[in-house]
């Protein structure tokens, strides 16, 4: 099975990180009723929260890191693609530096953590027919759309340099 490369803000893992971690939950209250069992009560859920390591490779790898932080440094919410799980939008809450860069790899920490927006995706109105060696920066290109955007709204997409296997888009 080919995994999808992970991805966010325009920015695109070489090599997918080691470990990822997905950790969801509900807020949950105690309380204690004399004379009574105690009662639970559920508050809702608390956002999930994405984390991982992985290791950049290559004589580029603390250039790569670098290109990594900038996107972290902005600080901007975003569509975030895993190779695991359909593309949602993110916010970037950490990125660490594990280990010093060597001639060649450099292992880092992360987490995202989900955001939630009220968006119906299953209602599409207008879509555009892939053309044959087209990608999904084309028709972001040509269409005027954030290719986040488009991301989010075409889950089914792995791969956005390759829509070989699609022959449509969603545009809204």
């Amino acid at each position: 099975m080919k995994l999808c490369p992970m991805r966010f803000c325009g920015y695109t893992w070489h090599h997918n990180p080691k470990s990822l971690q997905i950790a969801s939950g509900k807020k949950v209250v105690r309380l204690q009723v004399p004379y009574e069992n105690d009662v639970l009560q559920n508050f809702g859920e608390k956002p999930v929260v994405i984390s991982g390591t992985g290791e950049l490779y290559g004589d580029d790898c603390l250039e790569q890191y670098k290109a990594l932080e900038k996107v972290y440094e902005k600080g901007k919410s975003g569509v975030l693609c895993l190779p695991v799980l359909s593309p949602f939008y993110a916010c970037f809450e950490s990125l660490k530096m594990i280990s010093q860069p060597s001639a060649s790899v450099l292992t880092y920490s992360f987490s995202f953590v989900q955001i939630r927006k009220r968006q119906t995706l299953k209602h599409f109105e207008k879509s555009v027919e892939v053309k044959e060696n087209e990608t999904l920066w084309d028709i972001a290109y040509e269409s005027d759309m954030d290719i986040e955007e488009l991301v989010l709204l075409n889950p089914d997409i792995m791969f956005i340099n390759d829509l070989k296997s699609v022959e449509e888009v969603h545009l809204c």
